[in-house]
């Protein structure tokens, strides 16, 4: 037989009677509680019972009313926005937020993330640098690249100096 404690592990009898004879408790006079509660650890049922009361709840922001049963309606969601329940390509009612044009905020262009080019990130010319060897040429952002063979012999661009 095995009894597992929170914040101590699984344990066999024998194993927590010797802990308690470490501790100098006569352990034949006791409740298994009373061996618990002398170890100072809680056991995992009681442990169970504060995760379940801890538990978060999450809060709809949505209308609480189902999108299918209200199609192409507008209703305030319970964050207060309005929302418009629409039908997704699946066949599926769903609520979207509405603008304050009264147009559903759909994912287009306009709502993707822009992918921003650094103008400065280093941009060698499109040639192979072992084709120009020690020759200067213009990179791709315009500035000037001059062509460099490493220890291994092998041809690389580099901004020119």
């Amino acid at each position: 037989m095995s009894i597992t404690i929170t914040k101590l592990g699984t344990f066999t009898l024998n194993s927590i009677i010797n802990k308690l004879k470490e501790l100098n408790i006569n352990s034949e006079e006791l409740t298994l509680n009373e061996i618990v509660e002398k170890m100072n650890y809680i056991p995992d049922s009681e442990d169970e019972d504060k995760k379940k009361e801890e538990k978060k709840v999450r809060v709809r922001r949505a209308p609480k009313v189902k999108a299918k049963e209200n199609q192409n309606l507008e209703m305030e969601g319970e964050d207060g926005n309005m929302y418009k329940s629409i039908e997704d390509k699946n066949g599926i009612w769903r609520w979207k937020k509405v603008e304050s044009n009264n147009e559903p905020i759909e994912n287009n262009e306009d709502n993707k993330k822009k992918i921003i080019v650094n103008e400065s990130k280093r941009q060698p010319p499109i040639e192979k640098a072992k084709d120009y060897p020690e020759e200067i040429k213009c990179g791709k952002d315009g500035r000037d690249y001059v062509s460099y063979s490493n220890k291994n012999g092998v041809y690389k661009w580099k901004l020119s100096k």
